[in-house]
């Protein structure tokens, strides 16, 4: 009897657990099974004729007055909604509509590429909305448009067409806003051609903008090639910063190899145009010039990286072993830290001798287009070589260009600085365009210099151009002085910023780049303060940039930054009195 009680028992207790499981769990999945089978037959019912239903229901709750009219094998309803003019399209066969707001703004053809750039930037950002844009040959405009999809029901079709509606205006501020700054930027950069200068341009913001925000930086751009090898010598000159060192032991892969530094790192990976290995380690024992007596070492790993059809990507990572710590190198002496750099490297696939013809190719272009009349068509590399004096002077500044908007700048200092020695002498004879481009030049040779962090060389060659009033310019000259620690940065951003806030006041300065120029040095001058521990200046002036939406994240992080700092103080702050204390004790 008990037995059998005891089997009862246990078929009760199962069975509610069955059910308590099913309850938790089988009940919501049947309800959530239910509910989408009853949409798929709700969407099944909805078709042209029940949209027009709920579309006309929805736009006398929004007050809209809809006209309709019949396009093909489409209704087409037309109404007004806080005066945009937006349209209804409803297709047979789906039960999908299409909210279309066309011609929301115009522009001039010629910034047809600074459009196609902002439809893709909205296309990537917005939700749910589709920007496009057409052509006008007859007024030599580029419209623009906004597109969405929508799956409409009775009891939402209201509100979901508002929130749609509403969202396509906000994207058309800054739709328009972005445009035209992007306008007035191209027009204050005195550009040619518009597509391909504005996209040079914006690319030398964008080496501004990284150049201000890199606080540790492997310094040059590593890129080797049949005839620019990516030697040992040349890591630690630019890489490492150690200069005049001796070689003494070389291993490649647990392997001794002959110490020399002429070796080239790309050979390591690569033969015979391509990867023969997917990684290696480097251990390189030398001596300092200015210490013959302690050896010196340093480890390096090459890594093979995803490439193109062009170029082999590797990357390199080095770290120099620091000295032991004793009297001649006590704690605080930088031979006493370790030191570490990695950088992304490539291997050119192009011969010499095909970057030749492409410039000899370049040159006669240019030459061809000037003679017949057609400047206007030339392209802006064939525009500076059409102002080069002779063949060897474009060569130079063509090579160049190409190596330093590709962030090659070891590479692009002998090109340029040969450029720069062969035209200075000419300066007086210039026309104003060569002028331009001898300007050029010397921005590109100061701003890689920059880069590779000898800012006594940057600072040579921007100071040239810095009274010229350009914004690349100047900005490039401002973080030279700041990225050095120059004691006159801060005089400098100072005399700018009363400059640009009076032109501002007398409406001399355009709002939108005076603003965007004003805000890059309150960035620069905060940087300043907080390396000279002037926390509480540097506070305020963050907190009034996180205002402003170009500086709000780095005014964020500055200021979280600045928190760390001070915490950090105080309890050093801390320690020192604790041990003063116990000193004190201990005297007595």
């Amino acid at each position: 009897m008990e037995e059998i009680l005891l089997n009862v028992l246990v078929f009760l207790l199962l069975a509610t657990i069955l059910v308590a499981v099913f309850w938790f769990y089988g009940l919501p999945l049947y309800r959530i099974w239910n509910q989408h089978s009853r949409i798929r037959k709700d969407i099944d019912k909805i078709d042209q004729t029940a949209n027009q239903r709920i579309i006309k229901a929805a736009l006398r709750e929004l007050n809209c007055k809809g006209t309709w009219v019949t396009d093909g094998n489409d209704r087409v309803v037309k109404f007004d909604f806080q005066r945009g003019h937006f349209r209804l399209r409803v297709r047979r066969g789906t039960p999908y509509v299409r909210l279309l707001y066309l011609f929301f703004c115009d522009t001039s053809a010629e910034n047809i590429d600074l459009v196609r750039q902002l439809c893709n930037q909205t296309n990537i950002n917005a939700d749910g909305l589709t920007a496009c844009y057409t052509f006008n040959e007859k007024e030599n405009v580029v419209d623009v448009h906004f597109y969405a999809g929508l799956l409409l029901d009775e009891q939402r079709a209201a509100s979901m067409l508002k929130h749609v509606m509403i969202d396509a205006f906000s994207w058309q501020n800054a739709f328009v806003r972005k445009l035209e700054e992007g306008v007035e930027h191209a027009k204050r950069a005195g550009m040619f051609d518009f597509e391909t200068e504005h996209q040079q341009f914006e690319r030398e913001l964008f080496l501004i903008r990284e150049q201000e925000m890199a606080h540790q930086q492997t310094p040059g751009s590593w890129r080797a090639g049949e005839d620019s090898p990516l030697t040992l010598h040349l890591w630690m000159e630019v890489a490492m910063q150690l200069h005049e060192t001796v070689p003494v032991a070389l291993t490649v892969d647990g392997q001794t190899v002959e110490a020399d530094d002429r070796l080239n790192l790309a050979e390591m990976l690569i033969a015979d145009r391509k990867f023969v290995k997917t990684e290696a380690t480097l251990s390189y024992t030398f001596y300092q010039a200015s210490d013959l007596t302690r050896e010196r070492s340093l480890v390096l790993h090459l890594l093979a990286l995803p490439g193109c059809q062009q170029t082999l990507y590797f990357r390199i990572t080095a770290t120099l072993v620091p000295l032991s710590i004793q009297p001649r190198y006590p704690k605080g002496n930088i031979q006493a830290q370790p030191l570490t750099r990695s950088a992304l490297a490539a291997y050119d696939l192009s011969s010499p001798d095909e970057r030749l013809q492409e410039f000899r190719y370049h040159w006669k272009e240019a030459q061809a287009k000037l003679m017949g009349g057609s400047e206007e068509k030339l392209s802006p590399d064939e525009r500076i070589l059409s102002e080069c004096l002779n063949p060897q002077v474009g060569h130079a500044v063509y090579r160049g260009r190409q190596l330093f908007l590709s962030e090659r700048y070891v590479e692009a200092l002998p090109w340029l600085e040969n450029a720069f020695r062969l035209t200075q002498n000419a300066y007086e004879k210039m026309p104003p365009a060569a002028r331009e481009h001898f300007y050029e030049v010397c921005y590109c040779i100061g701003f890689a210099y920059c880069q590779l962090e000898q800012y006594d060389k940057a600072y040579f060659y921007l100071n040239l151009i810095f009274g010229l009033n350009r914004v690349t310019y100047t900005e490039a000259f401002v973080n030279c002085l700041v990225n050095s620690n120059d004691f006159r940065a801060v005089t400098v951003i100072d005399t700018l910023l009363a400059e640009v806030t009076r032109g501002m006041e007398e409406g001399v300065e355009k709002a939108v780049y005076a603003v965007g120029f004003r805000n890059f040095l309150l960035r620069r001058k905060a940087t300043l303060l907080i390396r000279r521990h002037l926390y509480t200046a540097a506070e305020v002036l963050l907190k009034a940039l996180l205002n402003e939406p170009d500086s709000s994240d780095y005014a964020l992080n500055e200021l979280a930054l600045l928190q760390k700092i001070r915490a950090v103080d105080l309890e050093d702050k801390a320690t020192g009195r604790q041990n003063t204390k116990q000193t004190e004790e201990q005297e007595k």
